[in-house]
Formats: structure tokens, sequence, C-alpha cells
């Protein structure tokens, strides 16, 4: 075993009787700093469970290069010393104690990598995912995890149906405020009302 790691931590017994580990996010990095996990793949923590993600496609690739490029230029436009806005391409996000994930697309505020080790939830502005396979997942578990440690906003890009789905005003681990939107419309994110993007461009 690792250096670091805990002993088993024994929460419950599954069917078949074998015991189950649930670990913490200092553990799953602890695994990661020792080679435990193939960095071709990725991975997230979910409740203390560990989960690999399915492998982005070509569609999911695609609109997330297009969502990228969009976003970092308006950014820019308006913040170009980037004193307000970071945009980060595939951050890691430690939600709790024994949650990490790993968003597609996050706008923060300004950090120093030095003094903040992992990025969390009071550093973003704005978390997207760019969805196919995971859609369901997108929506359900991931709103209600971002709403419950109170992101105030959230786009899914859509790339099953062509659609940016946004979710903002959490609250109770709910976000109350969910709008679709298509071609054709322009979207701005809340931390920023000057930057506008066109739904069409992001597919």
């Amino acid at each position: 075993m690792a250096d670091g790691i805990a002993q088993l931590d024994v929460r419950k017994r599954d069917r078949s009787g074998y015991l189950e580990k649930r670990f913490s996010v200092d553990e799953f990095f602890v695994l990661a700093d020792n080679g435990f996990f193939d960095d071709a793949m990725h991975y997230e923590l979910w409740d203390g469970q560990i989960v690999m993600t399915p492998p982005p496609g070509q569609r999911h690739g695609h609109s997330k290069a297009r969502l990228a490029k969009r976003l970092i230029l308006a950014i820019d436009a308006v913040d170009p010393e980037n004193r307000s806005y970071v945009a980060q391409p595939g951050p890691g996000l430690q939600v709790k104690t024994n949650t990490f994930v790993q968003p597609d697309f996050a706008v923060v505020t300004p950090v120093d990598p030095a003094n903040v080790a992992r990025l969390r939830p009071e550093h973003v502005l704005l978390c997207i995912e760019v969805s196919n396979s995971t859609l369901d997942q997108d929506i359900h578990r991931k709103s209600r995890t971002y709403a419950t440690v109170e992101i105030s906003e959230y786009w899914i890009v859509d790339t099953v149906n062509g659609k940016l789905h946004i979710f903002r005003s959490p609250a109770r681990g709910e976000y109350s405020d969910v709008s679709s939107h298509g071609p054709g419309q322009s979207v701005s994110p809340l931390f920023e009302p000057r930057i506008e993007i066109a739904v069409g461009d992001l597919f």
C-alpha cells in the first residue's frame, strides 16, 4: 500500500460480501501521485468512490474546442490582464472532502497556485460540461452537486440535442433557474454581462 493511504475504512459490505473502501480527496491524490491511474484516462472521485469517465469522442472534442476559443477570446476582450477572470479548460475542482471532479471548462477568480493547491467552489464563477454520453449525469447528479456548494452558474453544452442548458440561482441543493437555448440565440454569463456567446457557434 502506498505511503499516505489510510487503513481500510470499512463502511459497508456489498452483496458479494466484499468490503468497500471510500476515499478522501487527499487519498485520491496520493494514489495518483503513486501511479495508480492510467494517465490516458479521466478519473473523478464521487462521494469517496473513484469513477472513470468515458473517453471523449469527436463531437465532444469539437464542441469543447469551439467553446474554449470563444469564451477565452471573449474574456480577454473585457479583461485582457485576467485580473478578474481566468478561463481554465479541464480544471480539477475539489467540491467536498471526498468529491473531486474535472469539469470540461471553468471560469475562476485569479488564484496563486503556490498558495492554492486545488480549486474549490468559492473560486468558481462559471462551471461548464460538454455532454454526450454523460448527459443524464451532468443534468442531474452534477447539477445537484454544484448547486449544493453554491456554484452560481453551471452550463451544459448538450451535443446530443444541440442546446445549451443554463443553471442558475442555487438553493437547497437545486438550481431554481434552469433554461435551454438553441442556435440563433445568444447568452451572457452572470459574472460578465458584456460577454455574449452565440449558442450556434458551440456546435
